[in-house]
């Protein structure tokens, strides 16, 4: 079966056990996540119910959402292969550095902001939805360059 068809508890528990890798190698080499990298891999292993950024004086949410929107979008449609958009454990990982690092653009079809960023040759969009507590997180996924 591709893991384009994997359930959303199927996805998570993927992605869990490839964040338990990648803390383990990080141990091995005396190192460990990052502030932002820590809010998301305790948000896959069920410590917190949402992911919280403060970046550029900003505030970025994300929670479990649905199908459409929210990290069981990003799960269902984007992480692993065989999926469009495709991320891997460690772009999931990284969304805060997407952030940071990438340039805000206002979508002319709908009220959503997108932050693009490119990195080792492919480049990353986050769609964003803005209330009054800060920017939710709607959607994540690559593109090819």
């Amino acid at each position: 079966m591709g893991d384009a068809l994997l359930t959303y508890a199927d996805k998570l528990a993927a992605l869990e056990q490839e964040f338990r890798e990648i803390h383990k190698h990080l141990i091995k080499k005396k190192k460990s996540f990052n502030e932002n990298q820590k809010k998301v891999y305790n948000f896959v292993i069920g410590i917190s119910q949402i992911i919280q950024f403060n970046i550029n004086n900003k505030q970025y949410f994300i929670k479990r959402g649905d199908k459409h929107k929210g990290f069981e979008h990003i799960l269902l449609r984007h992480y692993g292969e065989g999926t469009e958009g495709r991320l891997t454990a460690t772009n999931i990982l990284n969304i805060a550095t997407t952030i940071k690092m990438g340039s805000s653009y206002a979508s002319e079809k709908n009220d959503y902001t997108s932050i693009s960023n490119e990195f080792n040759g492919q480049r990353f969009i986050i769609v964003l939805s803005k209330d009054r507590n800060g920017h939710w997180i709607v959607s994540y996924y690559s593109v090819d360059k």
